[in-house]
């Protein structure tokens, strides 16, 4: 049960006049002036128990609280992050049409009901109005308490001599969380006092008065993770973001908080360079001894260098760091992703074993979940097995998962190296003794994994778990929905999809699969009512048109399609997507009726039986594969990976002349793959042009050097 507010009658500690108001603003005084020592004594002993050890105390007590509107996908994390440490969860939905409501309601949460009348602040003081406990924490739906700092900020709403803390925000902006992250300070956590309420009408950002050297204001050592940033942002939410920030004063004399989140919303739309200027202003106002924000905004900057290519600037500005910051593990995980982009695997690897031995969490930094722990060792995997050293990657990808056995996207990549050498059950065994199964990340990973893989039929096992879960229903319904389609199951496949919530991110993917299912069965016209709910998202104008047209062409209608020629390329990738369903759902006839999109996309005889002769050799499909890119060749429209493909098919029916020559052409061409050089050196053995074998494995060695297959075949030589 929350205890008892103790403090709601107490003066106000400090004025929150920016971005709150106070009706008694000042700090308290440190006597009660001439009243009567034992009046004094009574009023100190009723409003500050805390300063009496004889007298029992309750534990102080927190109120979580957050704005919700169609969040579904995020909410359930960020809930289960404070579920051991909230006395009451306060939601204030705006107006979903999701699930986020149910899923909020089953984690225990109070869910308040208020339209959104475009006001922020509005709707956060009914969210406080509702808060009944000592303290309030705000978070928004796509935030995350990180776990290891539970405990901490356990302790510190036991505090006693302060009115609020700033916490760290980490904000993820790449399409992955161990693509990089930027860090601030956000005003999250202040006592529950009836006085403390948002101001400004537009006010989303919660700042105090005071700034962070005012003695009743913390820097507290608890972190938020931010994923509201990462893989596809609310571009709508970003650029309000901006026009708010930018209206704010930033002279110089503005929060320092302010000129981070103008840089993490400039990161969220691409806008790099402008991002980075952000920084530089903020790092340009910074005293002396702020070692910790000195520390976090090198690191931004560092991130935005890299983002631009900016390589060598990077790398500078993080060694120069690393020097003054010798223990924040942040730096040295960023240069090793600085280094990763730039194909120096050696170099990266060295770093995130750096990482490792430093581990995560250091005092007087915030540093990013996972940088010194679970994500360095999963980029140490990826490094190595970019360096073809697959036994190396296996032991970390283990280790990753060892230190974060929830960590989904390990699973994954493991799932993937392992199957390349066992069958699904086997690879299912070994991931299921290495993961959490409790985890939602995980089973949807899992569930991800056998589906890309093929076998839909264990993928929907994860599915079935997840869906006991409840708390991503719509995610849930597309991911089985999937499975179904994939299986032959078209109807029962329809009915999933239509459980997709309109406003879920996940709509318009469950649209389009539901169009294809109903060509599959035959009632073209339902196809393109499913396609047409989609028409009017602008992300989805391609695959709408695409989509659209193979609905007519496979009802014997005429097709037309117009593009732009900077839409060509995500135009065919569409179509290769498409077409390539098809053939693994082996519906030849819709394949062939689509195949006339090819002319509407502009690709001439020889480009189109290149562009065929990939789909066919990736669905399995090898002679017709051959003969397209035969045909393409004869045309000249071959390219690297199409000379590779003949060579492999070659190779396999043991033409081995005709091995050698495709594979020649295709390094020629360009392509590097550690399998063609493997390849092309075993067709020269064959053909016992031994010294050109051995020349041929020497050049892949120098750019696989870890490789154990080459080490092997040059050991036969």
């Amino acid at each position: 049960m929350p205890g008892k507010k103790l403090d709601d009658e107490r003066p106000s500690d400090c004025g929150l006049a920016f971005g709150f108001t106070s009706t008694t603003p000042g700090f308290p005084a440190d006597d009660l002036g001439e009243s009567d020592p034992i009046e004094v004594f009574a009023t100190r002993y009723m409003q500050e128990p805390w300063r009496f050890p004889d007298k029992h105390i309750e534990l102080a007590s927190l109120s979580v609280a957050m704005i919700v509107r169609n969040d579904e996908t995020n909410i359930a994390r960020s809930l289960e992050s404070v579920k051991d440490i909230a006395n009451e969860i306060i939601v204030v939905d705006t107006g979903s049409s999701d699930h986020t409501v149910e899923i909020a309601r089953s984690h225990g949460a109070k869910v308040v009901f208020h339209p959104w009348n475009n006001s922020w602040s509005e709707a956060g003081n009914i969210c406080l109005e509702n808060a009944t406990c000592d303290w309030v924490l705000f978070l928004d739906a796509d935030d995350e308490l990180i776990a290891e700092d539970v405990s901490r900020l356990a302790q510190l709403i036991q505090d006693i001599d302060h009115s609020g803390f700033y916490l760290g925000e980490i904000y993820y902006v790449g399409e992955q969380e161990e693509d990089g992250a930027v860090s601030s300070l956000s005003f999250r956590l202040w006592r529950n006092k009836s006085e403390y309420r948002f101001a400004d009408a537009d006010q989303e950002q919660l700042k105090a008065s005071a700034r962070h050297n005012n003695p009743r204001v913390g820097v507290a050592e608890v972190r938020i993770n931010n994923f509201g940033y990462l893989n596809k942002p609310n571009t709508n939410k970003v650029q309000r973001d901006l026009r708010i920030l930018m209206g704010e004063r930033d002279d110089g004399s503005g929060d320092f908080s302010l000129r981070i989140k103008v840089g993490v919303d400039y990161l969220a739309q691409g806008d790099f360079k402008r991002a980075l200027e952000s920084y530089k202003r903020a790092f340009a106002n910074l005293s002396g001894s702020d070692i910790q924000n000195a520390a976090r905004l090198a690191n931004n900057m560092s991130l935005c260098l890299k983002s631009l290519g900016r390589h060598r600037q990077a790398l500078k500005l993080l060694r120069d760091a690393q020097d003054a910051y010798p223990e924040y593990v942040d730096l040295f995980y960023m240069e090793g992703l600085v280094h990763f982009e730039e194909r120096d695997y050696e170099s990266a690897t060295t770093c995130f074993e750096t990482c490792l031995t430093m581990g995560s969490h250091r005092r007087l930094y915030y540093s990013h979940s996972g940088v010194g722990s679970y994500m360095a060792a999963y980029m140490a995997a990826r490094t190595c097995l970019a360096l073809g050293n697959e036994a190396k990657s296996l032991c970390y990808y283990e280790k990753a998962l060892a230190l974060n056995a929830g960590y989904g996207r390990a699973a994954y990549d493991l799932g993937l190296l392992l199957l390349r050498k066992d069958g699904p059950e086997n690879v299912r065994q070994i991931l299921e003794s290495q993961v959490d199964l409790n985890s939602e990340v995980v089973l949807s990973s899992l569930s991800l994994l056998f589906s890309q893989t093929g076998y839909y039929d264990i993928s929907l096992i994860y599915v079935e778990q997840l869906a006991e879960k409840g708390s991503a229903p719509s995610q849930t319904a597309l991911l089985k929905g999937e499975c179904l389609f994939n299986l032959g199951y078209f109807k029962e496949a329809i009915a999933e999809f239509d459980k997709v919530a309109i406003s879920s991110q996940h709509y318009s993917a469950a649209c389009a699969n539901k169009s294809v299912c109903y060509m599959l069965i035959g009632d073209s016209k339902r196809a393109i009512e499913a396609i047409d709910l989609i028409k009017s998202i602008k992300e989805f104008a391609l695959v709408h048109a695409i989509y659209r047209s193979v609905a007519s062409l496979s009802k014997g209608r005429v097709s037309s399609i117009s593009l732009d020629v900077a839409q060509k390329d995500s135009a065919l990738q569409i179509v290769a997507d498409l077409m390539g369903k098809l053939l693994e759902l082996k519906n030849l006839d819709v394949f062939e009726k689509a195949v006339a999109l090819l002319d509407e996309l502009g690709l001439s005889p020889g480009e189109s039986s290149l562009f065929l002769g990939k789909i066919y050799y990736d669905a399995g499909y090898n002679e017709i594969a051959v003969e397209e890119l035969i045909h393409a060749y004869e045309s000249g429209s071959a390219d690297g990976e199409s000379f590779y493909i003949l060579g492999s098919t070659a190779f396999d029916n043991e033409f081995f002349e005709e091995a050698k020559t495709f594979f020649f052409e295709a390094l020629h061409r360009g392509v590097e793959e550690l399998g063609l050089f493997v390849l092309l050196g075993r067709t020269l053995i064959k053909q016992g042009e031994i010294g050109l074998a051995a020349e041929v494995f020497e050049a892949g060695a120098g750019k696989y050097p870890n490789a154990p297959l080459i080490a092997e075949l040059r050991q036969h030589i």
